[in-house]
């Protein structure tokens, strides 16, 4: 049996009445012989609220009364004996006892690194090899479109130029290309952006002309282009699109805002373009493009001197930073060398 006093709120009056509270076990029986004052309450007539430090107990009756009490133990005893609350017992001593809160929050602080940087890259390498075609080709008109009206103008290369390039585009995507890409070469003059490259997940790869312009041999086009084919076959641009979709909406969960969850499906045609790549990831770009290159016979030279006047460019230029998506110009260089001499010696 149970036996402790408390405070009786009959929550019909402001005013709360002492009273003494037993449990034999088969009710909670609340009395006050003063106003004579007797309520049986069944276990299932009440809920006992989750204790929280040394703050009061509180017991509230399903008609809407409420019974207060300083009694901790006889509440914690009740609640044992009752089975209600079974895990509160367990969340009141982590507060308690701060090196556990401590400890928890290393635990949570490590589980979701653990989630950010090695589930969701998974999930999202895994997910990005399912997306239909369709979903691609949907994706990649948005986003060009939204870049057309932005950044972009309708090229100014004179025909023969462009014909070269597509010319030179066709045959690196019979020779190396996926046939399950529908591969397509965009011309874009963009005096905002300067001279760049990139590649949407359809298989549509656009450069500008201020990049043709920038290059003084057509074999470190070539090079770009078979870079950014690497992006799409490897679909690095989906894949970066799910991470930070993954990250974004693990992040909405712990922050308690799922909801905000629907603003990310209107801003995917922005990610598409604004996820930089990690540097892993341009490196093997940089290693299918350097690879090709060395078994045509040209090794690397034109592809790293195209990208060296990228660098110096891009320095100069105010170019939006969410086109810069491909960091560590002299760690790619020093790689691409790497590569010529492995093959070299």
């Amino acid at each position: 049996m149970i036996h402790f006093s408390g405070t009786y709120f009959d929550g019909k009056a402001s005013a709360g009445r002492p009273v003494s509270v037993s449990y034999t076990g088969a009710a909670l029986s609340v009395r006050s012989e003063a106003d004579r004052l007797h309520v049986e309450v069944l276990p299932d007539g009440f809920n006992i609220v989750s204790a929280l430090g040394q703050t009061t107990r509180i017991i509230d009756f399903a008609d809407g009364a409420r019974l207060e009490t300083e009694d901790h133990a006889a509440v914690s005893s009740l609640e044992r004996i009752v089975q209600k609350n079974r895990y509160s017992k367990m969340v009141d001593t982590l507060e308690r006892r701060w090196p556990l809160v401590l400890a928890s929050l290393g635990g949570l602080v490590a589980g979701v690194l653990v989630i950010i940087h090695v589930v969701i890259p998974v999930l999202a390498e895994k997910a990005s090899r399912v997306v239909p075609a369709s979903i691609l080709d949907k994706a990649s008109q948005q986003t060009l479109t939204m870049l057309d009206a932005r950044f972009f103008r309708p090229t100014t290369l004179d025909s023969e130029t462009a014909v070269s390039l597509e010319t030179m585009f066709n045959e690196l995507t019979a020779d190396v290309g996926d046939a399950s890409f529908k591969y397509r070469l965009e011309l874009r003059d963009s005096p905002i952006i300067g001279p760049n490259a990139f590649a949407l997940p359809s298989g549509t790869i656009v450069i500008t002309d201020q990049l043709v312009a920038l290059a003084t041999d057509d074999r470190g086009l070539i090079g770009v282009l078979a870079h950014e084919l690497a992006h799409v076959e490897r679909r690095h641009g989906l894949r970066s699109l799910f991470q930070d979709a993954g990250v974004f909406l693990l992040i909405s969960i712990l922050v308690g805002d799922v909801t905000s969850v629907t603003s990310m499906a209107a801003t995917m045609p922005t990610l598409l373009i604004e996820s930089g790549y990690s540097r892993e990831v341009e490196k093997e770009a940089d290693l299918f493009a350097g690879e090709y290159m060395v078994r045509m016979g040209w090794g690397t030279a034109p592809f790293r001197d195209i990208l060296k006047s990228l660098d110096e460019e891009i320095g100069e230029a105010d170019i939006p930073s969410f086109f810069l998506t491909h960091p560590g110009t002299e760690d790619r260089l020093e790689y691409l060398q790497q590569i010529d001499e492995m093959e070299n010696g």
